[in-house]
């Protein structure tokens, strides 16, 4: 006897819509990573603009940006990442889990092998403020890992969330915390303003491609699912007639 398709199950159009915004968004990232090096005005104006941050200065001013930009240190943001994901796991929710820790780790590992291939230069050692790893500075890595990690965070939370009003709001606070630390690693002197622009742009990239995966993931398992009811229908019609 054939086996007919189960109906309950169709694609999920959203895995391929992501994939196409991480296509459109690595295209920006290109371009503008490619006319901060080669097209000197965009050059001028983001080390002009960025020059008019650090201006305003003031002691106040370095310790907030100093606390704010520990939110993107290596170390603070790995141990964000064990909790979030430890915490995940005690609530079995496995999958959010391994996706918080491969959006993290996995963009991180990327913008890590791209400052070094792009090697472009921080702002001048005598503008710094506090003290970071390596001498290249695109993308920013403090507001590449802030935003991927608190960008996954915002659409776990965002997407189990009821209420309209609680999705924006929460998504509003989690993406809050990745633009206080791309300006404060501005302020302090040690990014351009075009090193984090491309970093978020980057993180925008990435995460899409994450989630397009997670989504497949679920859409896969269900239509296994699906199809696994459509070949054993004894098994509830035998429950049934108990």
């Amino acid at each position: 006897m054939r086996v007919q398709r189960p109906d309950s199950w169709r694609r999920d159009p959203r895995a391929g819509v992501l994939v196409v915004a991480f296509g459109l968004a690595l295209v920006g990232f290109s371009a503008l990573v490619t006319a901060l090096i080669f097209y000197s005005p965009l050059a001028f104006a983001d080390r002009r603009l960025s020059a008019m941050i650090r201006e305003v200065d003031s002691p106040i001013a370095d310790q907030v940006f100093r606390a704010i930009s520990l939110a993107g240190d290596a170390i603070v943001v790995a141990i964000l990442v064990l909790a979030v994901a430890l915490m995940l796991i005690w609530r079995r929710r496995f999958v959010e889990a391994g996706l918080v820790v491969l959006t993290v780790a996995g963009g991180s590992i990327v913008g890590m092998i791209l400052g070094d291939l792009l090697q472009r230069d921080r702002p001048s050692e005598e503008f710094a403020k506090i003290v970071v790893a390596g001498p290249y500075g695109l993308p920013s890595m403090h507001a590449l890992s802030t935003l991927l990690l608190f960008g996954i965070v915002a659409f776990i939370v965002v997407f189990g969330a009821r209420g309209m009003a609680s999705r924006v709001g929460l998504g509003a606070a989690c993406l809050s915390v990745p633009v206080l630390v791309g300006y404060s690693v501005v302020y302090l002197g040690v990014n351009w303003i075009g090193d984090v622009v491309a970093a978020w742009i980057l993180a925008i990239a990435w995460m899409p491609l994450c989630v397009a995966g997670y989504f497949a993931f679920y859409s896969n398992g269900q239509k296994r699912r699906s199809v696994g009811d459509a070949k054993n229908p004894s098994g509830r019609g035998s429950a049934g007639s108990r």
